[in-house]
């Protein structure tokens, strides 16, 4: 398996040969060796410690909430071809409009604490998931609803022995869009507003000119980002083998 392993290396080879290309080019992208360093010493660190863990926190909290919503709304909606009709130009409009702008009416409902950034971190996450749901269930072949109709079993066996298993490449790829867009909200809104976490101390030491420390952040966020990706991945093989 060793053409697979070297598959694997391609992307983090690429992207460190780019990382120490641009280090040379630009003053603010410190040394590879000088942000992995950095990264290691912060870790060490007990305040760092505790706003990385506030920020993993709130992104897994936002990502169990916004896979909740996702799933469900986007199961009826899927399976309901009025509803759709009704609401999806709705949807598709609400996920073009840039999430960020809800930020400030967030920040005055629950002001700086994590609750506003784990519902940020919902907003971006749970579309994605809707969306893509929405469409896979609406667009099944007509087979599926033929069997359902054939073995008449109930709609919950239904949706969870014929509609699910169906759809679930195209879910798995959902929600690894939503993770990765979890992330993305609980940063920003962390690096907007915040008393704490990996985004506000990204800010912090971009302003003090601390371009290590920085990109020590940086590698924090990524790792968060490949972990939950990497998990999912390793989830969809798993239900790829034991698909009935």
């Amino acid at each position: 398996d060793m053409k697979r392993f070297g598959q694997l290396l391609v992307v983090p080879v690429l992207m460190a040969v780019t990382w120490y290309v641009l280090s040379l080019l630009v003053f603010v992208v410190p040394m590879p060796h000088r942000a992995v360093e950095a990264w290691f010493k912060d870790l060490a660190s007990d305040p760092y410690r505790v706003d990385l863990f506030k920020t993993v926190g709130k992104i897994l909290v936002a990502f169990a909430a916004a896979t909740t919503i996702g799933i469900v709304a986007g199961t009826i909606l899927g399976l309901s071809r009025l509803l759709r009709e009704i609401l999806e130009p709705l949807l598709l409009i609400a996920n073009g409009i840039p999430k960020i702008v809800l930020y400030p009416i967030l920040l005055i409902i629950f002001g700086l604490s994590g609750t506003s950034q784990i519902f940020m971190g919902i907003v971006f996450g749970a579309l994605p998931v809707l969306v893509n749901l929405m469409s896979a269930l609406s667009s099944m072949r007509p087979v599926y609803r033929k069997v359902v109709r054939m073995i008449e079993v109930g709609p919950i066996r239904a949706l969870f022995r014929v509609y699910m298993p169906a759809v679930a490449p195209m879910l798995m790829v959902a929600l690894q869009l939503g993770f990765s867009l979890t992330v993305l909200g609980v940063i920003f809104s962390e690096v907007i507003a915040s008393r704490s976490g990996l985004g506000q101390r990204l800010i912090q030491t971009y302003g003090v000119g601390n371009y290590d420390k920085m990109a020590a952040c940086i590698l924090s966020i990524v790792s968060i980002a490949l972990a939950g990706a990497g998990l999912l991945h390793l989830l969809e093989r798993w239900l790829v083998r034991h698909r009935p």
